[in-house]
């Protein structure tokens, strides 16, 4: 609990700019509430995939997946919903091909990318442990 409370600032933030009354003075609309609330959780999802490290790491055993299959799995499903949320999220002032071009596509880029790197870290972790040395 006492992570998440680094990111309460946030959310009181977030709560203060939705009350009613505050978003028609203000130029803060709902859709950028709703984009800073799904910033707050993916930072909370990469947390919690930066934990289950270990674990995921302890089930490859001795056949490691693929750095294209991570690659895959981490554009697929974590970089394709998130920037479907962004697109649902911002459906009425932007086109649907340009949300496509500027906000899918360097979404599912930038998520496979980072797939990869969590790949490399879970095989730089699995071959210090299984090796005894450090890299």
């Amino acid at each position: 609990m006492k992570k998440y409370q680094q990111y309460l600032p946030y959310l009181i933030i977030v709560i203060f700019l939705s009350l009613p009354g505050l978003t028609e003075t203000t130029h803060v609309s709902l859709a950028w509430i709703e984009i800073v609330i799904l910033i707050i959780a993916i930072i909370l999802l990469f947390e919690f995939i930066e934990k289950s490290r270990i674990k995921r790491i302890k089930k490859w055993g001795d056949n490691r997946p693929g750095k294209i299959k991570q690659i895959l799995k981490f554009s697929l499903l974590l970089g394709l919903p998130i920037s479907s949320i962004i697109i649902f999220i911002l459906h009425n002032k932007a086109d649907l091909i340009y949300s496509i071009i500027f906000i899918s596509v360097p979404l599912i880029i930038l998520f496979g990318w980072i797939g990869l790197l969590d790949w490399k870290s879970c095989d730089r972790i699995n071959l210090e442990g299984k090796y005894k040395i450090s890299l």
